[in-house]
């Protein structure tokens, strides 16, 4: 959970222009955090060995991940899915911080 919170603080520091104040960005980031990264570490669960920059190019490309960050969207504004969605996939090293946690939730 410590890495969650911590994760949900790195990428509030890098949201521009939000509409949103800092604390609910960082409630609602990291709620979706906690839906995905349980989700993303049951694809990986038999990937053992890979590294993480490795699983993160793998898992980013076959599309997977987009209909898990879409089940999200009930719970936490479309915004703040799609901000954190796009950092996954198009963020090296969010991205990469993202399947860590993941590898420790397995």
């Amino acid at each position: 959970m410590q890495g969650i919170q911590n994760l949900s603080i790195e990428f509030v520091k890098e949201y521009k222009g939000s509409k949103y104040d800092e604390e609910h960005l960082k409630e609602k980031i990291q709620k979706a955090l906690e839906v995905i990264i349980p989700k993303i570490a049951s694809i990986i669960k038999s990937e053992n060995g890979q590294e993480p920059i490795n699983l993160w190019k793998a898992i980013k490309e076959n599309g997977k991940i987009d209909k898990l960050f879409e089940k999200s969207l009930g719970e936490i504004e479309r915004p703040i899915v799609i901000y954190v969605a796009s950092k996954f996939k198009n963020n090296r090293y969010l991205g990469v911080k993202i399947i860590e946690e993941a590898l420790l939730n397995r």
